[in-house]
């Protein structure tokens, strides 16, 4: 075997090494991605349940209080209005939270 020859596999070994090093950061840092990603999608969600929970407890309670004016004074139209706007902002954020992945991607 000749020193060329030798050289030739040093050089080899050497891009292999690198190439192999260079795949190795690539494949982690896009693992990493894919972890932050669901993170975020996840924190989204939960986001989305505590809005829609706070949501319906609001609801809950306002219902609860405009129930007995209504008993009194009758259907307030404004009211019954926001009341179907906040119902429909619930479902919006429900569709929202399950939506598929690939929807959202």
């Amino acid at each position: 075997m000749n020193s060329l020859d030798c050289i030739s596999l040093v050089l080899a070994e050497i891009k292999d090494k690198v190439r192999q090093e260079i795949s190795d950061e690539f494949c982690e840092s896009y693992t990493c991605l894919l972890e932050s990603e669901a993170q975020a999608r996840r924190m989204k969600v939960q986001t989305d349940i505590v809005e829609m929970v706070k949501l319906r407890i609001a609801l809950s309670k306002f219902e609860t209080a405009y129930n007995k004016v209504k008993c009194q004074c009758g259907t307030i139209d404004s009211v019954e209005k926001y009341i179907s706007e906040i119902r429909k902002r619930i479902s919006r954020i429900s569709l929202k939270k399950n939506k598929p992945l690939v929807d959202r991607l």
